[in-house]
């Protein structure tokens, strides 16, 4: 049975739509705001006040995406008459989120299988990585405000700005479903600032961009970027900074089959119940 549910909303007006110049003076003015957001961890650390930072740090860390919202809307969106209108919807069949679920945990075991391939200990990354696991040693020190800014403000945040403009205004925007995916994946990807990330960020951003292009439901990928972070919290304070494959006795490898025959089927299955779903502006 082929579900072909109601994506359209006729009444919507004034939708975002983005050129592939303004998603980049998005992602300019973002990093402007989080590279003025770094100065304040620095200033409370040159005052030896990290306990003040780590209670702050919720508010430094939404400062850069809160800041873009505002100045792109006063810039562009206002003289257009657009409006970010994100309209998280629950009109997405139930069976539907086993299905895209499981399928995504398919994709991170790819990920995972993927990103180990990067090396941690040569001159290039080696001091990369560092800064990478000093976020590690705040999870240890500083584990609730670290769980609610990566399990809870990340998946909301993030995903306003990379599905909910980027890719929505793409998609209004009519350009290419396949392009504007991969394109705000990629983007996804860079701005998590390392290699390691970069390659988990923009294959699982691919998939939260196909599903959101599916269902047309920022709140679906919201919940897997919930899912992906949270269970990476949860690994961590039960494990340590460890791979799934050393807390198993399955190998690397058999995670890697396992994965791509899950991702396979499910993705498959995915598709067979959304195939005829198309996108239409909101």
């Amino acid at each position: 049975m082929q579900d072909n549910f109601e994506l359209s909303n006729p009444n919507s007006k004034n939708y975002i739509q983005t050129s592939f110049w303004e998603v980049l003076l998005i992602i300019v003015l973002f990093f402007v705001f989080l590279t003025i957001s770094s100065i304040f961890p620095v200033l409370f650390l040159f005052l030896d006040m990290e306990d003040a930072m780590m209670i702050c740090m919720p508010i430094i860390w939404v400062f850069p995406f809160i800041c873009t919202f505002v100045l792109y809307y006063f810039l562009f969106m206002k003289n257009k008459n657009e409006s970010y209108n994100f309209k998280i919807n629950f009109s997405t069949p139930f069976y539907l989120y086993p299905i895209f679920l499981i399928a995504f945990i398919g994709l991170f075991f790819i990920n995972e299988y993927i990103t180990n391939l990067i090396p941690t200990d040569v001159p290039v990354l080696k001091q990369w990585y560092k800064m990478l696991e000093e976020t590690y040693k705040m999870l240890d020190k500083y584990p609730f405000i670290m769980v609610f800014v990566i399990a809870f403000m990340a998946p909301i945040f993030e995903e306003l700005l990379f599905r909910g403009i980027i890719l929505r205004g793409l998609l209004n925007n009519g350009t290419n479903p396949t392009l504007a995916i991969i394109f705000t994946a990629v983007l996804f990807g860079v701005v998590h600032l390392n290699p390691w990330q970069f390659i988990g960020a923009t294959l699982l951003g691919s998939f939260m961009g196909w599903v959101f292009y599916k269902t047309k439901s920022l709140l679906n990928t919201i919940l897997l970027h919930f899912f992906n972070n949270a269970t990476g919290c949860f690994f961590y304070f039960q494990y340590g900074n460890v791979n799934i494959s050393d807390i198993s006795s399955y190998t690397k490898e058999s995670f890697l089959v396992m994965g791509i025959l899950i991702f396979a089927i499910f993705s498959f299955i995915f598709h067979h119940f959304t195939k005829n779903n198309k996108w239409i502006s909101y």
